[in-house]
Formats: C-alpha cells, structure tokens, sequence
C-alpha cells in the first residue's frame, strides 16, 4: 500500500515538472518569437508624414520591444488603396495604416462630418485630435469592423485648390475637372461651385493629371510636392476648405497574438506615429508652401468678394449633412462639439523632441 502511494507521488511530481517545463519553454519562446509587424501607405518614400510615421514606428518599435518586434514598411500603395485595406487589417495580414477619412464611407459615411467645408478653420487640431472623439470613432468603427481599432487621428493640413489652369476667384473653378473618390459629400460640394469631380484612384492621380483626365485636386502643400504633382498643378487658390484628417488602423487580429507588454509598446508606438504626423504638417506646410511658389508656382489666398460665398456654402453643405444621415448626423455632430470644448481646455504635451525620447 505505501508502495503505492509513494509511485503516486512519484507520479505526480513528475507530471508537475513536465508542465512546469512545459510552461517555462512556452515562456521562453514567447520572450525569444519576433513579430513582425506590416506598414503600409500610399505615398513613394521620402519625407512625407506618411513614411516619416513608418520610420519612427520601425525606430520605436524596435527599441522599445528589444528586437522583439521587426517593422516591415509598405510605400506607394504596395499592398493596394486605402479601402483595400480593411480586409487585410481584419485578416491580420497587415498590421497597421492610415487611411484618409473619406474611405469610410461605404460604411460609416457620418464620419464625414469632420469634412464638412469651412467648419473647423479655428479649431485647435493637435488638442482636438487627442480628444475623446478618438474613443468614439474608435467605437463606431469597431461595429462594422469587429477585428480593427482606431488607435489615433491625425491632421494632415487643409485641402486647397491646386489646379492646372489660373484660379483667381470661385468662378474660375466653374467647368474644371477635379479629382474625387465615390464621396456624396465631395461631390455635392464640388459641383455646387460649379466643378465636374472626376474619381480617381490616388495611385493614377499623376498619370491622370498628365493625361489631362484631371485638371486638378484639392490637397495641402504637403501631399502636393511629397507626390511631385507639381509638375501639372501651379496654381493655387488658398481658402483652407476642407480640414483633412487621417485614421490610424491597427489590425487587432494581430494584436491579440503579442504578449501584454509588447501590446502596449505597439500601441505606444501608434500613438507617437499619429502625433509625428500632425506635427509634420504645422511645422512643414509654411515651408512646403514656400517651395512651391519657389517653383514657380502661383499661389492667391481667397478674395474678400469670395467669404460671403464661402460662408454660404458651409451652411449649405452644413444643412445637407443633417438632411442625409439624420439622427447620426446628430449623434456625431454632438460628440464633435463636446471633443472642441475639450480641446479648447487641453494643451497637448506631445512635442517633436517627445517623439523621439526613448
């Protein structure tokens, strides 16, 4: 009977120790496994706020992560446009992106609201970004995209009217073709004042400038020379219409695989990529400005005899929202307003030196 019990303990124990080998080897792989983690954007490389975010991610995760994490970089549209995307990110083969705000709309067009022309020239963009209105949206999309998360927002400067012919007044943009993806927004706002909005995809953006498919876009300084379309648009009409914003995607199916301490080093990471972003555009958008007029290239802010027109048509496209979408447009609207009180008492800590301390 004793010579029983004791093969039972002898028993036991040597299980125990099988799984607390067991156990140990998991911990040691997982401590030893690199993740990579995919990046992908639509601009060529270089020095746009779009592929500076994938150096510093590639910097920061790294470091942070002690070689655990490796960044693997995506540039100019590689793995498809911004709407392609979303599957990869649900599927977790990419990791994570930015995609520009219009590309929600297929199913969640009130997320237009932040593009509603003219409405938010005096907001506080750095604070606003950083509001609670990142949760919401984070929310929102996660509704119809269950395996996603919004990380972050950023600003990517005002969109103007960079065009291939003179514009010197709203009436000169009557009859020209502009470039525009499927938006009910965009396009009720450009033809209002009276243009022909043509879709394109942003990777044929330059042939189609150079074939004259396009006659012009309307982008900030930034976009304009990262992309070289330059070359075709010299005119400038500068009446900052539209606040151009970008969402920051993270695949939570990959997400899940890391360990917690990696998952918050990632998410670390995609916050300062968000913040180098804004900060990219208010201390560059002057200077980029300048080299294109440097350029030779024609810049004319918006005439006096304009502003009545340009307020009338932010009431008007401001109407038209509230028609569309309804009680949504009432719900977001309401968590905008309460993001740019926030923002109005919040002053962002986040510098260009605190990207780069760590």
């Amino acid at each position: 009977m004793k010579k029983m019990k004791f093969l039972s303990v002898l028993i036991l124990c040597v299980v125990l120790a099988v799984i607390v080998t067991s156990c140990s080897d998991d911990s040691k792989d997982s401590e030893n496994k690199v993740y990579t983690f995919t990046y992908a954007h639509p601009f060529p490389p270089g020095d746009s706020p779009h592929h500076l975010a994938g150096l510093l991610l590639e910097e920061f995760l790294g470091k942070a992560s002690d070689g655990r994490i490796k960044v693997e970089i995506y540039p100019s549209g590689q793995l498809g446009n911004d709407a392609s995307t979303f599957p990869q990110l649900e599927a977790g083969t990419l990791s994570a992106t930015q995609v520009a705000t219009r590309n929600f709309i297929g199913f969640y067009p009130e997320f237009q609201v932040l593009e509603i022309p003219y409405l938010f020239s005096d907001v506080n963009a750095q604070s606003f970004l950083e509001s609670p209105f990142v949760n919401y949206v984070d929310t929102k999309v996660n509704d119809k995209l269950p395996n996603v998360r919004v990380t972050g927002l950023s600003f990517n400067g005002f969109r103007q009217w960079m065009m291939s012919e003179p514009v010197t007044e709203y009436e000169d943009l009557k009859g020209l073709r502009i470039r525009t993806i499927p938006s009910p927004l965009h396009e009720k706002f450009y033809t209002d004042l009276g243009l022909n909005p043509v879709s394109v995809p942003w990777n044929d953006v330059y042939t189609a400038l150079s074939t004259g498919v396009i006659s012009g876009l309307d982008q900030p300084f930034t976009d304009i020379m990262s992309n070289n379309f330059f070359d075709f648009t010299k005119h400038v009409y500068m009446d900052d219409n539209i606040f151009h914003s970008v969402t920051w995607l993270l695949s939570d199916t990959w997400y899940q695989q890391l360990p917690e301490d990696l998952q918050e080093v990632v998410l670390e990471g995609m916050e300062r990529a968000a913040t180098l972003f804004t900060l990219e555009y208010f201390n560059n958008e002057a200077e980029y400005a300048r080299m294109f007029e440097e350029k030779g290239g024609t810049i004319i802010r918006v005439k006096d005899k304009d502003l009545d027109l340009r307020d009338q048509k932010a009431e008007d496209m401001y109407i038209w929202f509230f028609e569309t979408y309804g009680d949504a447009a009432e719900e977001i609207w309401t968590e905008v307003q309460n993001s740019i009180e926030w923002a109005d008492d919040y002053e962002s800590e986040k510098t260009s030196d605190w990207l780069y301390d760590f």
